[in-house]
C-alpha cells in the first residue's frame, strides 16, 4: 500500500513538472520566417504624342513614327492624352528557411497587376519566383529572376516603370544563376535563363527558344574598388523558328550574342550609374532590332537561314540627395540600329521579325524629384523623348542617315506610393 502511495506522489510530482516546464519554456523556434512586403501605387500621366506603350501606358517605350496627314500635312500622332493607374502596386512574401545541405536557404514569391500581356492588364501576373542556398562562396539561385542583362546590382532610379526600358534591358526569367565570391572584390556570375513565351520572350513564332533547345547563356564579372563597382559580360542565345514548307524540318538556329559594360559609385549623398549593351536580336529584354531571312536564301525554299540585327544601348544615371527627405536625379539614354552582319531580306514582312528595327537612333532625356516621408513616396518626373525612324536602308537592313523623320514625345508623370513591410 505504501509503495502504490509512493509510485503516484511521485507520478503526480513528474506530471505536474511537465506542466509547469510546458508553460514556462519558450517556443522552438520557427523553420521559416515570412516577411510580407510591397506597396500600393497611384500614378498620373500626361502625353503629347502617340508612342509604343502597353499597358494602359504604364510601361513606355518611345515615340510612334510619324503619321503624315497626305493633304493637310499635320502629324496625326500629335495628340494629348492624360491617364491614370494604380495596377503597379505589388506584393511580395520574403522567406527566410532552415539550413539545408550546410547553405542557408531563402525565397522570394512576388507579384502585381500588370497581368503578361495587354489584353490581361489589372489582372495577377508571376513578377518573381525563386530561392536561393548561400554557402561561404557561392550562391545558387533558382527560379523566376532578373535576367543578368537587367543587372540588379546596378541600374537606373527612374521613377517611370520599367527602369527606363528600353535603354535598361528588361527581362525576368526562369533561370539557374550561380554567383561565386573569388575574392572579396570580385564576384563571378554564370545564368542560363529561358525566356518565357508571351512574357518577356523574343519576337517571332512562339516556342522558338524552346524548339532550338539550349538556354540563354549569359557571364559575367563583378569588381569592386572603393565606393565603386565595375562589371563586363557576355553571352549568346539561340532560337529555331519552325517557318517554311511543310514537308521538311528547319534545322538552322538563329544565333545571336551580346555583350555588356555598367558601373556605378556612390560619393556621399551624390550617386553615378551608367550601363552599355551590344547584342543581336535583343527584343525579349524589350529592346529594339530582330532577325530576318538571309538575302542568298531566298532562291532556295527548303534552306531557312537566320542573321540578327546588331542594336546598342546606353545610359547614364545620376542623383543627388539633399536631405533625408528630397532628392534629384536625371536620367540620360540612347539606343539604334546597327544593321546585320549578312544581307538581310524584307519583303512584305516574310520571314522577317522586328520591334521596330526601322528606328535609326532614339533618345531620352528625363530630370526627376523625389520626395519620402516614412512610409510614403511623392515623385515627379519629366522626360522628353524623340524617335528618328528611318525611310532608306542598305542591303544589312542597317539604317541610312537621309530621308529620317522624327517623333517626338513629351510626358509629365506624377506617382505616390504608399510602402509596406
Amino acid at each position: 500500500m505504501r509503495k502504490s502511495t509512493l509510485l503516484l506522489f511521485l507520478g503526480l510530482v513528474e506530471f505536474a513538472s511537465m506542466q509547469l516546464f510546458a508553460q514556462t519554456a519558450e517556443p522552438p523556434e520557427p523553420m521559416f520566417k515570412f516577411n510580407i512586403y510591397g506597396y500600393i501605387s497611384y500614378e498620373a500621366y500626361v502625353d503629347t504624342y502617340e508612342s509604343v506603350i502597353t499597358r494602359d501606358g504604364e510601361l513606355y517605350l518611345y515615340p510612334k513614327k510619324p503619321n503624315i496627314h497626305p493633304i493637310s500635312g499635320e502629324d496625326l500622332n500629335e495628340n494629348f492624352q492624360a491617364n491614370m493607374l494604380a495596377l503597379q502596386s505589388r506584393v511580395g512574401a520574403k522567406i527566410a528557411g532552415p539550413e539545408i545541405m550546410g547553405a542557408k536557404t531563402s525565397g522570394v514569391v512576388e507579384t502585381d497587376f500588370l497581368g503578361t500581356a495587354e489584353e490581361y492588364k489589372n489582372l495577377l501576373r508571376l513578377r518573381h519566383a525563386y530561392f536561393s542556398m548561400k554557402w561561404k562562396k557561392t550562391t545558387m539561385l533558382m527560379g523566376m529572376y532578373w535576367h543578368p542583362l537587367f543587372t540588379p546590382e546596378c541600374f537606373p532610379g527612374v521613377i517611370g516603370f520599367g527602369a527606363a526600358v528600353p535603354y535598361n534591358p528588361l527581362n525576368r526569367s526562369p533561370q539557374v544563376r550561380l554567383d561565386y565570391q573569388a575574392t572579396e572584390n570580385i564576384k563571378l556570375v554564370a545564368v542560363a535563363a529561358q525566356h518565357v513565351q508571351g512574357y518577356h520572350h523574343s519576337v517571332g513564332p512562339d516556342f522558338s527558344q524552346r524548339n532550338a533547345g539550349i538556354p540563354d547563356v549569359q557571364v559575367q564579372a563583378h569588381i569592386k574598388a572603393g565606393p565603386a563597382l565595375v562589371g563586363i559580360g557576355g553571352g549568346y542565345h539561340e532560337l529555331q523558328p519552325l517557318v517554311g514548307a511543310r514537308s521538311y524540318k528547319t534545322t538552322e538556329k538563329v544565333k545571336a550574342f551580346n555583350a555588356i559594360v555598367f558601373g556605378k559609385a556612390q560619393f556621399g549623398d551624390f550617386s553615378i550609374k551608367a550601363k552599355g549593351v551590344v547584342g543581336q536580336n535583343l527584343t525579349h529584354q524589350v529592346m529594339l532590332g530582330g532577325y530576318g531571312r538571309i538575302f542568298d536564301d531566298m532562291a532556295n525554299d527548303s534552306t531557312f537561314r537566320f542573321t540578327s540585327i546588331m542594336t546598342y544601348t546606353g545610359w547614364v544615371d545620376v542623383e543627388y540627395k539633399l536631405n533625408e527627405n528630397l532628392a534629384f536625379g536625371l536620367f540620360g539614354g540612347m539606343s539604334g540600329n546597327m544593321g546585320a552582319k549578312d544581307k538581310i531580306v524584307k519583303t512584305n514582312n516574310t520571314y522577317f521579325y522586328e520591334r521596330n528595327a526601322d528606328i535609326a537612333k532614339m533618345y531620352r532625356i528625363a530630370p526627376r524629384v523625389m520626395y519620402s516621408v516614412k512610409k510614403m513616396q511623392f515623385a515627379m518626373e519629366y522626360f522628353l523623348d524623340e524617335a528618328a525612324y528611318a525611310t532608306q536602308f542598305d542591303e544589312y537592313y542597317k539604317p541610312k542617315k537621309d530621308g529620317l523623320i522624327f517623333g517626338t514625345n513629351h510626358r509629365i508623370l506624377f506617382t505616390a506610393k504608399y510602402n509596406f513591410n
